[in-house]
């Protein structure tokens, strides 16, 4: 996955804890939803991070924390 870890600090201190962190959000979401083109995207209440799935990418992903929070995830961000 395409992850910057520094955005996680200081509670990701590495690859395998951001692993960690991402199989807890993607087993036990906060919110899912499906997007378009295979993608699918996971939201985390208590750390505020978006994972998103991408198949298509050769990095298969992207997992951040977004500025706008739960609005930016449920797309209420104007």
């Amino acid at each position: 996955m395409g992850v910057r870890w520094s955005e996680f600090d200081p509670e990701v201190q590495n690859q395998n804890q951001g692993a960690h962190l991402i199989h807890h959000i993607v087993h036990s979401p906060s919110a899912f939803k499906a997007l378009g083109n295979g993608r699918a995207a996971w939201w985390d209440d208590a750390s505020g991070t978006v994972v998103i799935f991408d198949p298509k990418n050769r990095d298969l992903g992207t997992a951040f924390r977004p500025s706008g929070g739960r609005d930016y995830f449920d797309n209420r961000l104007k």
